[in-house]
């Protein structure tokens, strides 16, 4: 398997999963097969594991490839790849991003009453955890993300919690955007930290508000920096 190596100004996962549509589209991985190693791959594609993790994560979740002990294989062809594809490049869209914070709303509020239920000590250490690094440094993005992955994964519903990784990998550069706005790297630490105590208290009506509070401000925001 030869990929293409990636232009470091693009979209790192998007081009992983471009770069695999081609290579299946040539015929030179065909369904079933195995795929390289995560180190060949990122050395070829002149990325981080880290990176190529993100692609290959996006790709696993929706089926695309399987793994088989340490291997992944390729389980489905380019056409799936192609559509999913179609859904990352939304993400480029600027009118899109007011439907996705829209989605969000619905699913977070509700992934927010379930973890007041649901929510066990371990659960409640993870958010902590996350809380705490953002206190320490605002600019911790992956911190950022990981609170929304661990509040879906306190839901103990396994679909909420996989759609919810997804979405923060494709949608990921809005939060980038929202952050230069002045202000606002501390205003995400208290929202983040008033989300969690609110699941501590299993207050899950305030939980809800303080969900929307957070996704209304970027809203906002983003708005704002458009005008």
């Amino acid at each position: 398997m030869t990929l293409k190596r990636l232009e470091s100004n693009l979209k790192i996962p998007q081009k992983v999963i471009e770069s695999l549509s081609k290579e299946i589209i040539n015929g030179n991985i065909k369904i079933g097969q195995e795929l390289s190693s995560e180190m060949e791959m990122a050395k070829m594609l002149g990325v981080s594991r880290g990176s190529l993790r993100e692609g290959l994560a996006i790709l696993e979740f929706l089926g695309v490839i399987i793994s088989k002990g340490r291997k992944k294989v390729l389980a489905r062809d380019a056409n799936k790849i192609n559509k999913i594809l179609n859904l990352i490049k939304l993400s480029n869209n600027k009118d899109i991003i007011y439907d996705f914070i829209e989605f969000r709303r619905i699913m977070d509020t509700f992934i927010a009453e379930l973890a007041c239920e649901r929510a066990n000590e371990r659960d409640l250490r993870e958010l902590e955890n996350t809380v705490t690094k953002l206190k320490k440094n605002p600019d911790n993005k992956k911190a950022d993300f990981q609170f929304h992955i661990n509040l879906s994964r306190a839901s103990h519903n396994t679909f909420f919690a996989a759609m919810e990784e997804l979405l923060i990998y494709i949608f990921g550069t809005i939060r980038e955007k929202a952050s230069l706005f002045p202000g606002r790297k501390d205003q995400i630490v208290k929202e983040h930290e008033d989300i969690f105590i609110a699941i501590k208290e299993r207050n899950s009506s305030l939980a809800r508000r303080r969900v929307e509070t957070h996704l209304k401000n970027i809203e906002e925001i983003l708005k704002t920096i458009s005008s």
